[in-house]
């Protein structure tokens, strides 16, 4: 049986071929991340069932079902999607769809839908390999594409509803309570292949001016679309006690960047990315939930202090920040050795000041360093 798998989240696509491996061992799968080498490989090869996510980085996973069936109408063609609307369904229906499956699925339920199209019985969830062993499933999640997720369904909502006649203003409010937004704003800057660029976007207001308001609102609109978000309870919680964190952040650094003149814009951007690696591993942990798996209160914390500096290294090179930005993410945590740069130094106090580290005789030395004395600057 010879299967296409059109998916550009490589961990999805390696977790779909282990399922249809599981259920036919003797299935040949080709994997393709987007749609023009999979329309190029249907003219030259017979496709006995085809899998295709909706929203793919170059087209429409529709696109590659319309010629799908234009070849081999008896093809059956399956539609992996997290926005079945109406819209979507007769769309899908149209260009010649068989079946869906949604976003997040249940991996039980998956190997019951594509065991009916493949003819065989299922087998334990257990015998998926590393999936029901979390320290596994995170470390190899680790080795494949890490999302930031919307932290809460009613902000995503939000950002995928905008209006065109949204402002700056509060565009920018949307990308403070979602480090999702900023990241991918900031980073599609930094990503354009302009050389005068050079990496040289800091903050998202300057993201908003270089790719222009109708560009930014189409961007959030398509991110609220493509990007997962945080569903359980739990996780949902201990991301907004992330965010509450970085608002209490923010309003310190906003008057010690006022009190000792420095540009708001980066120190503001690390305060809304600096607990990136934190958001990847709940993104992770949901997907686990999602695929079926029992995740107990007990095992969160250790999870996320366990694996968070390894996904955040890992997503902050992949979104290409700003070595800049970054520097100053990590001055909340320890300042570099040597001179000691203002801004990083404001950063340091900040995080002394809203309890991310707890040494008084640091923060007491950097504050009358910069002139601040015993000030108070977390009320």
């Amino acid at each position: 049986m010879k299967i296409v798998i059109v998916e550009d989240d490589s961990w999805i696509a390696d977790l779909l071929r282990q399922v249809l491996l599981s259920l036919n061992p003797q299935a040949s799968i080709t994997v393709f991340e987007r749609v023009t080498p999979a329309l190029n490989h249907f003219r030259g090869a017979w496709v006995d069932l085809l899998l295709t996510d909706l929203h793919l980085p170059d087209a429409s996973g529709l696109d590659v079902v319309t010629a799908m069936k234009r070849l081999n109408p008896g093809c059956p063609c399956i539609l992996v999607t997290a926005s079945i609307d109406r819209e979507t369904v007769i769309k899908a229906r149209k260009a010649g769809i068989t079946d869906f499956i949604a976003k997040p699925f249940n991996v039980a339920d998956l190997l019951k839908r594509l065991g009916t199209l493949i003819k065989t019985d299922t087998i334990p969830l257990a015998d998926l390999e590393g999936l029901n062993d979390l320290s596994a499933f995170l470390e190899q999640r680790l080795n494949q594409t890490l999302f930031i997720p919307w932290s809460q369904p009613g902000t995503r909502q939000r950002a995928e509803t905008l209006e065109n006649a949204c402002s700056v203003q509060e565009l920018v409010r949307l990308a403070r309570q979602e480090p999702a937004l900023t990241a991918g704003l900031i980073s599609a800057v930094n990503r354009a292949d302009r050389p005068e660029n050079a990496f040289d976007c800091l903050s998202v207001e300057s993201a908003i001016e270089q790719l222009g308001l109708p560009a930014s609102i189409a961007l959030c609109q398509r991110l609220a679309r493509s990007r997962p978000v945080l569903s359980d309870p739990r996780l949902q919680e201990l991301a907004t006690d992330l965010l509450a964190e970085q608002a209490k952040l923010a309003k310190i650094l906003t008057r010690l960047a006022d009190h000792q003149s420095i540009a708001q814009g980066p120190v503001r951007t690390a305060v809304s990315l600096c607990r990136l690696g934190e958001m990847a591993v709940l993104c992770a942990l949901q997907n686990f939930l999602n695929f079926g798996q029992a995740l107990d209160d007990e095992q969160l914390a250790p999870a996320i202090e366990r694996f968070a500096p390894a996904f955040g290294n890992r997503i902050k090179v992949n979104l290409q920040l700003p070595f800049v930005i970054r520097e100053l993410v990590g001055s909340l945590f320890k300042l570099p050795q040597g001179g000691q740069r203002k801004d990083l130094v404001l950063m340091r106090i900040a995080a002394l000041e809203c309890g991310l580290d707890n040494n008084p005789a640091q923060l007491a030395q950097l504050k009358q360093w910069i002139g601040l004395g015993s000030q108070d600057l977390s009320s």
